[in-house]
Order: structure tokens, then C-alpha cells, then sequence
């Protein structure tokens, strides 16, 4: 009796062995073959996720990148064509020092502009170019002359008119602020030089006509004199032909208004 119900005790347990603890172990290992395929789910989610955010990224910085090249743009031709007024020293002393109103680059007036210096009647009013006046402009000195024309490096340079208070005028060629090249002067007293000029001064060939007395000169010029060969004519109509030094008559003849020789200078 004993042995039989040892064995009956026996295949009871092997039953809830069977029934119970047998599930148990296999439903165990179907949830952990579900989470790894979970896992797994995920993983192969984020890695196709991470290649459309590095794309997207990517595009990102590009359209950044752009935006901040237009921005700069924007900001460079902004700064280009904005006007403003700020104070500015227009030459190498302080007597340049005034207020500006223009276009700048680079905090240097540069494009159209003017500025008015702060010693009464000291004016510019035309183009610059990294802060020194370039191109076509106009400047006024405080003493009431006046100088329309070019300018190049901050310097008088090209081709412009400039008028002193008393209306004697030079118009003609400049360089590195000197009159240089072919121009005419008008001085208040109606005399009237046209010709060369070097180094702010009259030379090479040119004609002066002396107003008040009517008499001229047409030759070789230096240093502001008759200088080489030239012809003198006088009122009357007189006229001498021959060479002149630092302005005095050294040789040649003298003919009257027809021509005929009524004098020799040897």
C-alpha cells in the first residue's frame, strides 16, 4: 500500500511538472524571443531613422550656410548703399576733421558723399573711395575758392576747374594736385594763358595775351617765363621773332604790322 501511493504521489508531481512548470519555461522563451525581435524592430528603426536626420541635418547647415552668405551680402550692399552721418578726417591734420554724410564700406566713406569740415566754409561734395575723395567731385576752401573736376587718392588728378575767390580760374589738367598737362588760366584781370603745364607751373608751348595793354606771347615757355623760341606781338602790331631767357629777348627780329624787319637783335 505504501509503495502505491509513493507511485501515485510520484505521477501526480510528473503531472504539474508537465502542466504548469513546462508553460512556464516555454512562455518564458517565446517573451524573449519577442523582446529581441522588439529590440530588434528598434534598431533597425533608429538606423533607418539616423540617415534621414543626417540628411535633413545636412540640408539644414547647407540652407544655414546660404542664409548666412545672403545675410552677408545683404549686410556688405546694405553697408554699401547706406547713408549715414558720422565724423570723419578728411585729410592728414586736424584741421580735416568734420561731419560726413554718405555711403560707406568698411566704415570709410567710399560712393557718393559729403562732408563738411569743421572750420567754417570747408566742403566736399562728390565720390570717395576707401575714405579719400575719388572720382568727380567738389571742394570748398574756406577762403571762398572752389574745385569741380577729378580726383584720384584723395589728390586734384584729371581734368577740373578751380576758381579762387577774386574769379581767376585755371581749367585744365591735374596731377598729384598740381596743374600738369594742357589747361587754361583766367586771371581776374582778363589775362588769359592756354597751353602746357608742368608742376604747377607754365611750360612748354602756350599763348599769354596781357589784357590791359594787349600784348601776347606764343612760343617756348619754363618755369612760368618765356623760355626757347617764341613770337612777342605788340598792340601797334609790331611783332618780334626770335629766342627769350627766364622772359627777356636775347635774339631775333622785329617786324612791323606788314612784316617788313625794322629791327635786329644779334
Amino acid at each position: 500500500m505504501r509503495i502505491k501511493k509513493s507511485l501515485t504521489t510520484i505521477a501526480l508531481s510528473l503531472i504539474l511538472i508537465l502542466l504548469f512548470i513546462i508553460p512556464t519555461l516555454a512562455s518564458q522563451q517565446l517573451n524573449s524571443e519577442l523582446l529581441s525581435e522588439i529590440k530588434i524592430q528598434t534598431i533597425l528603426a533608429i538606423n533607418s531613422i539616423n540617415p534621414i536626420e543626417d540628411k535633413l541635418t545636412d540640408k539644414i547647415l547647407v540652407e544655414n550656410q546660404e542664409m548666412l552668405l545672403q545675410t552677408n551680402f545683404l549686410k556688405f550692399s546694405s553697408t554699401a548703399l547706406e547713408v549715414v552721418n558720422m565724423r570723419y578726417n578728411a585729410g592728414t591734420s586736424q584741421a580735416y576733421w568734420g561731419n560726413y554724410t554718405g555711403t560707406i564700406i568698411n566704415k570709410k566713406p567710399d560712393g557718393y558723399g559729403i562732408w563738411i569740415g569743421d572750420d567754417i566754409g570747408r566742403k566736399y561734395d562728390g565720390y570717395w573711395k576707401i575714405g579719400k575723395r575719388n572720382g568727380t567731385g567738389t571742394y570748398t576752401w574756406p577762403d571762398g575758392s572752389v574745385y569741380t573736376g577729378d580726383w584720384n587718392k584723395g589728390l586734384i588728378s584729371g581734368y577740373g576747374t578751380y576758381t579762387l575767390l577774386n574769379s581767376s580760374k585755371y581749367t585744365g589738367n591735374w596731377k598729384s594736385g598740381k596743374k600738369q598737362g594742357n589747361g587754361t588760366y583766367t586771371g581776374a584781370n582778363g589775362d588769359i594763358y592756354s597751353g602746357n603745364w608742368s608742376n604747377d607751373k607754365i611750360s612748354g608751348i602756350g599763348t599769354y595775351i596781357w589784357h590791359s595793354s594787349g600784348e601776347s606771347y606764343s612760343g617756348s615757355w619754363s618755369n612760368g617765363l618765356p623760355n626757347g623760341k617764341g613770337k612777342y606781338f605788340y598792340p601797334n602790331g609790331n611783332y618780334f621773332v626770335g629766342t627769350f631767357s627766364k622772359g627777356r629777348s636775347i635774339k631775333g627780329t622785329l617786324y612791323d604790322k606788314f612784316g617788313v624787319v625794322i629791327g635786329v637783335r644779334r
